[in-house]
């Protein structure tokens, strides 16, 4: 599975191509190092949601590898979890909202 930082800018482009009016990125760290947190953030623009310091948020979510992606439709159903999929279904599913 790729890593954050190989993925960041599949996001920013997914951010670009949704402003947040359509689309809600929220990404969710379980770094232990806040400043650490923060410089990445900044370091890569990561201009979307974060939640820092939830601990438990990985285990109510069934989250067993970072980085993973949920998209939500408007009607709050799952309709991609992420896990096994390559970035075309996401994008496919994207293009179809």
């Amino acid at each position: 599975m790729p890593t954050l930082h190989e993925r960041t800018p599949f996001y920013k482009k997914i951010r670009q191509d949704y402003p947040a009016d359509q689309l809600i990125i929220i990404g969710i760290s379980d770094d232990r190092d806040y400043k650490r947190f923060e410089s990445v953030v900044k370091e890569y623009s990561m201009n979307w949601i974060h939640i820092y310091g939830n601990k438990d948020i990985s285990k109510i979510f069934g989250i067993d590898g970072l980085p993973t992606t949920f998209l939500i439709d408007k009607d709050g159903i799952l309709i991609y979890d992420g896990k096994g999929e390559g970035q075309e279904v996401l994008i496919d599913l994207l293009n179809k909202m």
